[in-house]
């Protein structure tokens, strides 16, 4: 008898320690939608939830390269990981995917959408008569010979 209670006890334990609740997989919300310039940059946030602990992450990119600017911390079950986009020479579209693996080796992907647009044009055809502020990145064409009047 003593033996059967022991060995129903054992059975006990095991059934209650296979019920463990599993851990829901990474969830990782991205970004809204972006735009940026040829050439430039733009910082991407995505927001993560890992029940079982950040693990690691991952990222693959189209029309343009991406960087990790900041991870997520070791065993972390929510953060941000920012991510630095930097749009290739060609317009058009663009991805950024984030994959984060969990701690229990889980895997959770999310991508944002991102518009590659031309650099703004701007043609100066007259001379210059008043101050203006040129802005760097942009292009300026000057077209034939411009002067700045004196006194601008």
């Amino acid at each position: 008898m003593k033996s059967f209670l022991s060995a129903v006890t054992v059975i006990i334990l095991l059934i209650m320690t296979g019920c463990e609740k599993s851990k829901e997989s990474p969830v990782i919300t991205p970004p809204q939608a972006s735009n940026v310039e040829t050439g430039r940059s733009v910082d991407l946030t995505f927001v993560f939830k890992a029940e079982a602990g950040f693990g690691s992450s991952e990222i693959i990119a189209t029309g343009g390269d991406a960087v990790i600017k900041s991870d997520g911390s070791s065993g972390s079950v929510s953060g941000n990981i920012v991510v630095t986009f930097t749009a290739g020479t060609t317009t058009g579209s663009g991805t950024v995917s984030v994959t984060v693996k969990d701690m229990e080796g889980q895997r959770g992907t999310s991508a944002v959408a991102i518009v590659i647009e031309e650099v703004p044009t701007i043609s100066v055809s007259s001379n210059i008569t008043q101050n203006q502020t040129w802005e760097s990145g942009n292009i300026y064409i000057l077209e034939g010979r411009i002067t700045v009047v004196p006194g601008v």
